[in-house]
């Protein structure tokens, strides 16, 4: 296991910049076990957790984790929602930007451990963002575990997607300012609970 240190960034949001630095732990140079992210311009004092699918080009190297969409996403997103503080898992740790080749059958059960255990802490709230459902029974059994779990929980939400479905939308595949505006939004996307 490495735990790599990764460089400040400035993510250009339009009108504001967002500063941000992260950390992440490598199992090695094929998988990223979690990946934590801390908006140092945003003062506020909540932390997210989100769940996604695999790691795609984020972290793949020192200076590549905030350069994908989805991660800048998932910091815009974060930030306008007054979170300081992201901790991304994925189902899978993989590291594979087309998730059409990841494979589905390896599924790592010490991964859904940490995951079991980051949600443990009530104070974090969570984001569902795996946004593909599995192809494999036992990774919908595992989803299925998950999420029988999440549905104890209040604070458990995703943005864009219907809650009746069994994937949440991905934050890599949206237009963020699309989905700001879309519904009636004023200019912000919102969470929603996710079991409603």
């Amino acid at each position: 296991m490495t735990i790599v240190q990764y460089s400040e960034k400035n993510i250009d949001d339009g009108q504001k910049n967002i500063k941000v630095k992260g950390t992440g732990e490598n199992n090695n140079n094929n998988e990223r076990l979690y990946l934590d992210i801390e908006i140092m311009s945003n003062n506020s004092n909540k932390s997210l957790i989100v769940i996604m699918l695999n790691p795609s080009e984020s972290g793949m190297n020192k200076e590549g984790i905030f350069v994908d969409k989805t991660t800048t996403n998932l910091i815009k997103i974060a930030n306008e929602n007054n979170y300081n503080k992201i901790k991304v898992f994925n189902l899978l740790t993989e590291k594979e930007p087309d998730s059409k080749k990841v494979n589905y059958s390896n599924f790592n059960k010490d991964n859904f451990a940490r995951i079991l255990k980051a949600i443990n802490n009530n104070s974090n709230d969570i984001l569902l963002a795996w946004g593909a459902k599995y192809k494999n029974n036992t990774k919908n059994l595992q989803v299925k575990k998950l999420l029988n779990i999440l549905r104890q929980r209040e604070n458990v939400f995703t943005f864009c997607a219907n809650p009746n479905l069994a994937f949440p939308k991905h934050p890599g595949r949206i237009n963020i300012d699309c989905c700001r505006n879309c519904y009636g939004r004023k200019n912000k996307i919102e969470f929603k609970q996710y079991f409603s």
